[in-house]
Protein backbone atom coordinates (compact mmCIF):
# COMPACT_ATOMS: atom_id res chain seq x y z
CA UNK A 1 0.00 0.00 0.00
CA UNK A 2 1.26 3.43 -0.63
CA UNK A 3 0.54 5.21 2.92
CA UNK A 4 1.79 3.86 6.18
CA UNK A 5 -1.44 3.21 7.40
CA UNK A 6 -2.34 -0.05 8.54
CA UNK A 7 -5.22 -1.18 6.37
CA UNK A 8 -7.66 -3.57 8.46
CA UNK A 9 -9.13 -6.80 6.12
CA UNK A 10 -11.29 -9.05 8.10
CA UNK A 11 -12.75 -12.45 6.54
CA UNK A 12 -14.86 -15.38 7.67
CA UNK A 13 -13.00 -18.75 8.38
CA UNK A 14 -13.91 -19.92 4.81
CA UNK A 15 -11.52 -17.43 2.94
CA UNK A 16 -8.78 -17.44 5.27
CA UNK A 17 -6.45 -18.40 2.65
CA UNK A 18 -7.94 -15.94 0.13
CA UNK A 19 -7.35 -12.79 3.01
CA UNK A 20 -3.95 -14.19 3.51
CA UNK A 21 -3.51 -14.53 -0.64
CA UNK A 22 -4.59 -10.94 -1.10
CA UNK A 23 -2.46 -9.73 2.12
CA UNK A 24 0.64 -11.56 0.33
CA UNK A 25 3.75 -9.57 0.95
CA UNK A 26 2.57 -6.65 2.32
CA UNK A 27 3.16 -5.40 5.64
CA UNK A 28 0.54 -2.56 6.19
CA UNK A 29 -2.18 -4.88 5.54
CA UNK A 30 -3.23 -6.65 9.15
CA UNK A 31 -5.53 -9.51 9.00
CA UNK A 32 -8.52 -10.14 11.43
CA UNK A 33 -10.49 -13.31 11.46
CA UNK A 34 -14.19 -13.60 12.33
CA UNK A 35 -16.42 -16.21 13.26
CA UNK A 36 -18.80 -16.02 10.25
CA UNK A 37 -19.81 -13.97 7.43
CA UNK A 38 -22.53 -12.13 8.88
CA UNK A 39 -19.74 -10.70 11.30
CA UNK A 40 -17.89 -9.72 9.15
CA UNK A 41 -20.11 -7.58 7.38
CA UNK A 42 -21.34 -6.19 10.95
CA UNK A 43 -18.10 -5.01 11.32
CA UNK A 44 -17.03 -4.01 8.28
CA UNK A 45 -20.51 -1.54 9.03
CA UNK A 46 -19.20 -0.43 12.29
CA UNK A 47 -15.93 0.58 10.07
CA UNK A 48 -13.59 -1.52 12.91
CA UNK A 49 -12.35 -2.95 9.37
CA UNK A 50 -11.56 -1.10 5.94
CA UNK A 51 -12.43 -4.49 3.74
CA UNK A 52 -13.69 -8.07 4.40
CA UNK A 53 -13.67 -11.15 2.23
CA UNK A 54 -16.37 -13.38 2.69
CA UNK A 55 -17.64 -16.61 1.05
CA UNK A 56 -21.23 -15.43 -0.12
CA UNK A 57 -23.17 -12.46 -1.55
CA UNK A 58 -24.42 -10.33 1.40
CA UNK A 59 -27.97 -9.76 1.78
CA UNK A 60 -29.54 -6.32 1.23
CA UNK A 61 -29.64 -5.85 5.49
CA UNK A 62 -25.92 -6.90 6.13
CA UNK A 63 -24.95 -4.09 3.52
CA UNK A 64 -24.73 -0.16 3.69
CA UNK A 65 -25.00 2.39 0.94
CA UNK A 66 -21.31 3.13 2.19
CA UNK A 67 -19.93 -0.51 0.70
CA UNK A 68 -19.17 -1.81 -2.40
CA UNK A 69 -18.38 -5.29 -3.30
CA UNK A 70 -15.71 -7.03 -5.92
CA UNK A 71 -15.87 -11.12 -6.78
CA UNK A 72 -12.92 -12.35 -6.50
CA UNK A 73 -13.34 -15.22 -8.51
CA UNK A 74 -15.47 -14.96 -12.25
CA UNK A 75 -17.62 -18.29 -12.10
CA UNK A 76 -19.35 -20.11 -9.05
CA UNK A 77 -22.11 -21.97 -8.30
CA UNK A 78 -23.84 -22.62 -4.97
CA UNK A 79 -27.00 -24.63 -3.73
CA UNK A 80 -30.10 -22.78 -2.43
CA UNK A 81 -33.32 -23.13 -0.83
CA UNK A 82 -36.26 -22.08 1.05
CA UNK A 83 -34.51 -22.48 4.97
CA UNK A 84 -30.51 -21.73 5.35
CA UNK A 85 -29.20 -25.24 6.40
CA UNK A 86 -25.71 -27.60 5.53
CA UNK A 87 -25.39 -30.85 4.37
CA UNK A 88 -22.64 -32.88 5.34
CA UNK A 89 -20.78 -33.28 2.29
CA UNK A 90 -20.74 -37.16 2.58
CA UNK A 91 -24.49 -37.20 2.30
CA UNK A 92 -25.12 -35.18 -0.74
CA UNK A 93 -25.76 -37.85 -3.40
CA UNK A 94 -29.32 -38.45 -1.51
CA UNK A 95 -30.01 -34.96 -1.75
CA UNK A 96 -32.45 -34.25 -4.43
CA UNK A 97 -31.09 -31.18 -6.63
CA UNK A 98 -33.20 -29.08 -9.63
CA UNK A 99 -30.98 -27.06 -11.59
CA UNK A 100 -30.91 -24.86 -14.89
CA UNK A 101 -27.22 -25.47 -15.59
CA UNK A 102 -26.23 -27.15 -18.38
CA UNK A 103 -25.23 -31.32 -17.84
CA UNK A 104 -22.04 -31.13 -18.70
CA UNK A 105 -21.15 -28.70 -16.59
CA UNK A 106 -23.13 -29.83 -13.48
CA UNK A 107 -21.02 -33.86 -14.32
CA UNK A 108 -18.07 -32.44 -14.40
CA UNK A 109 -17.82 -29.92 -11.50
CA UNK A 110 -20.26 -32.06 -9.31
CA UNK A 111 -20.03 -35.24 -9.05
CA UNK A 112 -20.82 -36.01 -5.63
CA UNK A 113 -24.66 -34.76 -7.04
CA UNK A 114 -26.10 -37.72 -7.70
CA UNK A 115 -30.13 -36.87 -7.66
CA UNK A 116 -29.75 -34.24 -10.64
CA UNK A 117 -33.24 -32.94 -12.81
CA UNK A 118 -32.17 -30.43 -15.23
CA UNK A 119 -34.99 -27.80 -16.75
CA UNK A 120 -34.70 -25.64 -19.73
CA UNK A 121 -34.57 -22.65 -17.80
CA UNK A 122 -34.17 -20.90 -14.03
CA UNK A 123 -37.77 -20.39 -13.83
CA UNK A 124 -38.95 -24.01 -14.34
CA UNK A 125 -35.74 -25.08 -11.94
CA UNK A 126 -37.00 -22.69 -9.03
CA UNK A 127 -40.54 -23.94 -9.59
CA UNK A 128 -39.31 -26.90 -7.55
CA UNK A 129 -37.71 -25.28 -4.34
CA UNK A 130 -38.78 -26.19 -1.12
CA UNK A 131 -37.83 -27.17 2.22
CA UNK A 132 -36.57 -30.83 1.23
CA UNK A 133 -35.87 -30.44 -2.47
CA UNK A 134 -32.61 -27.61 -3.22
CA UNK A 135 -31.61 -25.84 -6.30
CA UNK A 136 -28.48 -25.15 -8.11
CA UNK A 137 -27.78 -22.39 -9.35
CA UNK A 138 -24.65 -19.72 -10.46
CA UNK A 139 -24.24 -17.02 -8.41
CA UNK A 140 -24.84 -14.51 -10.82
CA UNK A 141 -28.52 -15.72 -10.65
CA UNK A 142 -28.71 -15.37 -6.83
CA UNK A 143 -31.43 -13.18 -5.28
CA UNK A 144 -32.22 -11.64 -1.70
CA UNK A 145 -35.11 -14.04 -0.74
CA UNK A 146 -32.86 -17.36 -1.28
CA UNK A 147 -31.12 -19.31 1.54
CA UNK A 148 -28.33 -21.36 0.95
CA UNK A 149 -28.05 -25.24 1.84
CA UNK A 150 -24.31 -25.42 2.71
CA UNK A 151 -22.62 -28.23 2.22
CA UNK A 152 -19.65 -29.27 4.83
CA UNK A 153 -17.27 -31.34 5.81
CA UNK A 154 -14.64 -31.95 9.01
CA UNK A 155 -12.72 -28.84 7.66
CA UNK A 156 -16.14 -26.97 7.45
CA UNK A 157 -17.57 -25.51 4.38
CA UNK A 158 -16.67 -26.47 0.85
CA UNK A 159 -15.27 -24.10 -0.96
CA UNK A 160 -16.73 -24.67 -4.48
CA UNK A 161 -19.82 -23.46 -3.05
CA UNK A 162 -18.31 -20.49 -2.18
CA UNK A 163 -17.92 -17.39 -3.98
CA UNK A 164 -15.28 -15.07 -2.56
CA UNK A 165 -16.31 -11.36 -2.58
CA UNK A 166 -14.36 -8.45 -1.28
CA UNK A 167 -16.52 -6.10 0.48
CA UNK A 168 -15.17 -2.43 1.48
CA UNK A 169 -15.93 0.88 2.59
CA UNK A 170 -16.23 3.62 -0.60
CA UNK A 171 -13.59 5.75 1.36
CA UNK A 172 -11.17 2.76 0.76
CA UNK A 173 -11.69 2.69 -2.98
CA UNK A 174 -8.15 3.30 -3.76
CA UNK A 175 -6.46 0.90 -1.12
CA UNK A 176 -8.28 -1.27 -2.12
CA UNK A 177 -7.56 -1.11 -6.01
CA UNK A 178 -3.86 -1.32 -5.10
CA UNK A 179 -4.31 -4.56 -3.39
CA UNK A 180 -6.20 -5.89 -5.53
CA UNK A 181 -3.56 -4.76 -8.28
CA UNK A 182 -0.26 -5.94 -6.38
CA UNK A 183 -2.59 -9.71 -6.64
CA UNK A 184 -2.66 -10.02 -10.73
Amino acid sequence: MADSAQFKLGFCPTMADMAVDLKGNNEFVQLYPFGSAAEALFYLKQKAVNAIVIGRLAKERERSAQMEMHPLQKEGYTLVCHQKGFIEFDHIGKLRVHTYLPQELVQENFPELKQVSYYADKHSALQNLSDTEVVLIDWRDFEEDFELMIPVNESGKIKKYRLPVLYYLKENASQVRQLLGARE
